[in-house]
């Protein structure tokens, strides 16, 4: 599977649409780790779509349980399915939705915002 910056935008999209655009990642879902001073929003808790990157993926029809408790960087997560490759805008796009996600930014305008910046440069 090869995922384009149009795929990763329309993903997104539809992200926003089953949550809701209003949607904040809830604090209570949040984990700190030793090797981290923040609290780090997960891809999947047992086996469902918890943040933003967590929801595309499962759209994309990927075993969640691969990130169940996984949090890092998008490309690190799109790493553990070695049948997946996603065009380096797309991450970056992906990226950017996951990073104002993790601000506390609602989901609508995470993405918004995503797609803005990605799109300008």
């Amino acid at each position: 599977m090869y995922i384009r910056f149009d795929d990763a935008v329309e993903h997104l999209r539809k992200a926003v649409e089953v949550r809701g655009a209003d949607w904040v990642y809830p604090h209570e879902w949040r984990t700190t780790t030793e090797n981290t001073y923040s609290d780090l929003c997960q891809y999947a808790i047992n086996g469902q779509p918890a943040c933003i990157i967590g929801q595309v993926l499962f759209q994309l029809g990927l075993d969640l349980n691969k990130v169940d408790l996984f949090f890092g960087s998008v490309a690190m997560a799109f790493g553990m399915y070695h049948d997946v490759q996603v065009d380096p805008d797309a991450i970056e796009l992906l990226q950017k939705a996951q990073d104002r996600q993790d601000d506390g930014i609602a989901w609508g305008k995470a993405v918004a915002h995503a797609i803005e910046s990605t799109c300008s440069r």
